[in-house]
């Protein structure tokens, strides 16, 4: 259709073509509207006369003038974005979930597709070892790229892009290039692509002459040179063969700096070919500054120098850690182990002798050895004899408490009995003179009882021992190792604790899968290498077996610390357990409070977890408010029905139990919870109600982790009725401030001009009823099918009908019609249950309270207050397809 044939059919008016849609700042987009208005213009132009249409020509140059403007240059005018979709705002770039650790650092934007998962899981990986807050955008052709810029102010969330293949970026238009190359011009954004992805020989025509060719060969060396972009990685050292596929990089023209070459054999001619395989691009081409490593990946050095590229090209370091790393080898179980397998008098002199020499590299190095007492002085007589020797050279050594006799703490109901184990430790530790290098550590045999917490063992080692550290390996699960973290319970620091895969029934080399050649790779860029170049602090569990025998251990760690001091300006260090907590929680303050998880959905926790505790006590669905919806009356109504059970009331929160938003009872732990529950029957379900839940920023994190699959119902009543009805609440809850001011005094309230308490008051009142800036909170942690909605009105006026759907979306075998159970109260103007005899049980008087009419001017202030955000609501409804409240349809809202 001719552009004249579109204005004749459409007849919209000029007017509606002249949007400009403006993705960020200095980055503009003309929409399909910009140019039809064009067209337009043009129509008119050819019906009218020459002059006039001069005039329309004018006009016409000037606008393409205008829009080529703002499609190439930066500028710092007003931006208007326009309204994406609602949901699709939560799910289009996913938001990594390690935000609690780095809230208020910029995040770095990885950008990848489905031919290139395997380097999206290494840097993912690599991301979260090193705590780094991150966010993905998974790449479609054709699809309009991420909004690049957050806030009103417009501030640039990202320091860095990576894009895990360069396919990707080759396959964008132009025009989407140049988005890219413009934000990160404006905000001085480095871009990093991993290339080792690439398919076939490309020529990247937007970086000024660089062409890349896929090349696989028998690599003879690797090289780095020593240039300003390195950190971690040392200068000009060789590396001996790492990876076999490569992408080679030609520079034909343009200021490339070569980070590092690859030296491989030609067959053909039987010389050796030195080619770039990892380039940096300072910007001085086009501006924009870009790293290229031609390599999936696949070797730790490469891996290195992915993490000093992070740091040069990021705008604001997003990596934490500085060169120093912390150590700290444990050896579990001392005197346990089977005869033959222990440490002998040769065995611990090489242990003194090893130390020494590991001392000398790595300042404080000393072996933390652990023991039971119970075991002392067992095993063939060369072993006593090595039992004798290691008590002798105790002072050489760290000393900490297991438990007498090797009991796992899970197994005991109450702390007695561990106590009484605990005591003949320390009575032991005290007659063998091992007090005074004893630390305030102690580690749970096979980690029982630290996580999941078993409070009795907390208890025991407070009051026998006085522990303020231990470490485990469980929390939050034992895989992935690289999301291992920290936590504090009632006063004990737990520490993540590392593996060295070197295990009780590894104590030769031929134990070992891959036998010594395979140990030494786990110390020279391996498994080993990777933990303590990736960790802060890493703390490592070994056992007696691994230094008698073959020594395994020793070889391991010897190993490591010269293959680390060899290939990088890492720093190692080793401190005792009090001051590595000291170090760990002063860096990572987030994690002292524990992030509780389910035990169910780990086997490992299963198994380690008190006898007679299982997750049916946990609930199955909240209701989470918001405050002054009628949430009580809906919790009330539910637990009438017999499957439905809800909580036991709390002496200081009452029906609430408030656990997921209230520090001190989320510090409780998991067995406080489900203490606030009975057991179920058979079909039964089990709920709370915490109306507080809604608003909380942690509580949606805090209840997926452990309620991943709990049903959430949440009360979208009149935001302008629940804004009244918080101050009515708090009026009749005696407080000054709502007692003094009036409404109206309270909605205009300013921050500027009247006192904190008053702008508090108006902040309850107005915040909670800004539905979906809450419910989108929710919807990042829960899916869209385990959210229920109700209508706030509907269950005022009609409960019957409410209470029905509710059962059904839960799944209840056996419905109750509730229109038999509940009934109107005329005198409370309210619904009430029935019971049997015929009388009604009514909520207390605080609930369903009557009050005066809101004044006109002030329900008119809050529907003008409320008008936009409802609309955001109700579109966010409408795409979840959800029926929206009848309060909120467009004739209401």
């Amino acid at each position: 259709m001719s552009a004249c044939a579109y204005c004749a059919t459409t007849k919209r008016p000029l007017k509606s073509y002249t949007t400009v849609h403006i993705m960020a700042e200095g980055i503009s987009y003309p929409t399909n509207s910009t140019w039809r208005m064009m067209a337009a213009l043009l129509c008119r132009a050819k019906r009218c006369g020459i002059k006039t249409s001069l005039w329309f020509v004018l006009i016409v140059a000037l606008l393409c003038i205008f829009v080529f403007h703002l499609t190439t240059t930066p500028t710092k005018s007003r931006v208007y974005v326009a309204r994406p979709s609602t949901i699709n705002s939560v799910y289009s770039i996913k938001r990594e979930r390690n935000r609690r650790n780095v809230t208020s650092r910029k995040a770095l934007l990885v950008i990848y597709d489905s031919t290139c998962r395997n380097v999206f899981q290494k840097i993912k990986t690599l991301l979260q070892a090193q705590r780094v807050y991150y966010e993905t955008y998974f790449f479609v052709a054709g699809k309009q790229p991420p909004n690049l810029l957050s806030g009103n102010n417009r501030r640039a969330p990202y320091s860095l892009i990576i894009f895990t293949s360069l396919e990707i970026y080759e396959q964008m238009t132009n025009f989407h290039k140049e988005y890219y190359h413009s934000f990160c011009r404006s905000s001085n954004v480095g871009i990093i692509f991993i290339t080792g992805a690439v398919s076939r020989s490309i020529e990247v025509g937007s970086s000024a002459g660089l062409s890349l060719y896929k090349f696989t060969a028998e690599v003879k060396s690797f090289y780095v040179y020593s240039t300003k972009f390195l950190y971690i990685t040392k200068g000009n050292i060789h590396v001996s063969s790492h990876g076999t596929e490569w992408t080679f990089l030609n520079v034909d023209k343009g200021s490339f700096a070569t980070v590092a070459s690859v030296e491989y054999l030609n067959h053909d001619t039987q010389q050796s070919v030195t080619y770039p395989v990892i380039l940096a691009d300072d910007g001085n081409n086009d501006g924009v500054r870009r790293m290229y490593i031609g390599n999936s990946l696949d070797s730790w050095i490469v891996k290195l120098l992915l993490l000093d590229s992070i740091r040069y090209f990021s705008t604001r370091s997003v990596l934490r850690f500085e060169l120093k790393r912390y150590i700290l080898v444990d050896i579990d179980d001392i005197f346990v182990a089977p005869p033959g397998t222990r440490m002998k008098v040769e065995d611990v002199h090489a242990l003194i002798a090893t130390q020494d020499v590991l001392r000398s590299k790595v300042p404080g190095f000393t072996f933390n050895l652990g023991y039971s007492g119970y075991f002392y002085h067992q095993g063939l007589e060369e072993e006593v004899k090595g039992n004798e020797e290691l008590v002798k050279n105790a002072d050489k050594f760290w000393w900490f408490g297991h438990i007498w006799n090797h009991y796992q703490p899970h197994l005991a109901a109450t702390k007695d009995y561990l106590v009484k184990l605990m005591k003949q430790n320390f009575d032991f530790a005290v007659k063998h003179n091992l007090m005074s290098r004893t630390n305030s550590y102690a580690v749970a045999p096979h980690h029982s009882g630290v996580y999941p917490v078993h409070q009795a063992l907390y208890d025991a080692w407070a009051e026998v021992w006085g522990v303020t550290v231990t470490s485990t390996e469980e929390y939050p699960h034992l895989r992935p190792d690289c999301l291992r973290r920290g936590f504090i319970h009632q006063g004990i620091k737990v520490l993540p604790r590392q593996l060295c895969n070197l295990y009780t029934k590894t104590y030769k080399y031929e134990h070992f899968a891959t036998g010594k050649e395979g140990i030494q790779d786990m110390a020279e860029g391996g498994y080993v290498f990777e933990v303590i170049a990736n960790n802060l602090v890493s703390i490592f569990m070994t056992h007696i077996s691994n230094y008698g025998n073959d020594r395994l251990a020793l070889f391991l760690f010897e190993h490591v610390v010269n293959f680390i001091q060899r290939y990088t300006n890492l720093q190692l260090v080793t401190e005792p357990p009090l001051k590595l907590a000291e170090v760990y929680f002063g860096f990572f303050p987030a994690e002292k409070m524990p992030l509780w998880t389910s035990p169910c959905a780990d086997h490992r926790h299963v198994d380690i977890w008190t006898d007679g505790k299982n997750c049916s006590r946990l609930p199955n669905f909240l209701i989470i408010g918001p405050q002054k919806t009628g949430s009580t009356a809906l919790a009330s109504f539910l637990s009438h029905h017999p499957q439905l059970v809800v909580n036991d009331n709390n002496p200081i929160t009452f029906e609430e139990v408030q656990f997921f938003d209230d520090v001190e009872n989320y510090q409780k732990g998991i067995e406080w919870y489900m203490s606030n529950f009975r057991y179920p029957t058979k079909n039964q379900f089990l709920f709370e109600k915490s109306a507080t839940y809604f608003t909380h920023p942690l509580a949606p994190s805090r209840a997926v982790s452990l309620l991943p699959q709990a049903k959430i119902i949440i009360i979208l009543h009149d935001p302008v009725v629940r804004a009244y009805s918080w101050y009515q609440h708090m009026r009749a809850h005696s407080d000054p401030i709502a007692l003094e001011n009036s409404f109206m005094s309270v909605l205009l309230a300013d921050g500027s001009t009247t006192n904190n308490s008053l702008v508090g008051l108006k902040r309850h009142c107005l915040e909670p009823g800004i539905y979906y800036v809450h419910i989108l909170r929710w919807l990042q942690h829960y899916s869209p099918q385990q959210l229920y909605f109700v209508d706030g009105t509907q269950l005022i006026t009609n409960p019957v009908k409410v209470l029905r759907d509710i059962q059904v979306f839960l799944g209840v075998t056996e419905l109750l019609d509730y229109a038999h159970h509940i009934r109107y109260n005329t005198d409370k103007k309210f619904y009430c249950i029935t019971l049997r005899n015929g009388k009604q049980k009514c909520l207390g008087p605080g609930k369903g309270r009557h009050y005066p009419s809101m004044p006109v001017v002030a329900e008119s202030l809050l529907r003008k207050y409320y008008k936009p955000h409802n609309q955001k609501l109700l579109d966010l409804l409408l795409e979840l397809k959800v029926s929206p409240p009848q309060w909120l349809k467009p004739t209401h809202a």
